[in-house]
């Protein structure tokens, strides 16, 4: 019996202003949830997604706790004042569990 070897992979997502745009960035997402072979042919899933909240003006702050309350995956950091987009995506990092880690702005663009 052969064994597949399956890397699992953090998605690290600094919060600012994410009120309008993390739906769609967690939709985007949920098939990578469900695995995916890499370029080199590795097997990988993305088995967490960490979203570091740093304290903007929008209510992200309520969609993290749905998003939270309604996927296993989504974790949440809580920052306790805006700290800016360095400190909090290594506060995520510093949460993460995988073993890989990627990070994407909350709009999904980098």
């Amino acid at each position: 019996m052969s064994v597949s070897i399956e890397d699992s992979v953090s998605v690290v997502v600094p919060v600012y202003q994410g009120e309008r745009t993390l739906d769609s960035l967690f939709e985007e997402m949920k098939p990578m949830m469900l695995g995916f072979v890499t370029p080199g042919g590795r097997r990988a899933r993305v088995h967490e997604v960490i979203l570091a909240y740093d304290n903007g003006p929008d209510r992200s702050d309520q969609v993290i706790r749905r998003l939270v309350r309604d996927n296993d995956a989504v974790r949440a950091v809580w920052l306790s004042r805006n700290f800016g987009q360095h400190a909090a995506t290594l506060a995520g990092i510093a949460q993460s569990t995988g073993d890989w880690i990627v990070t994407l702005d909350e709009d999904g663009q980098h």
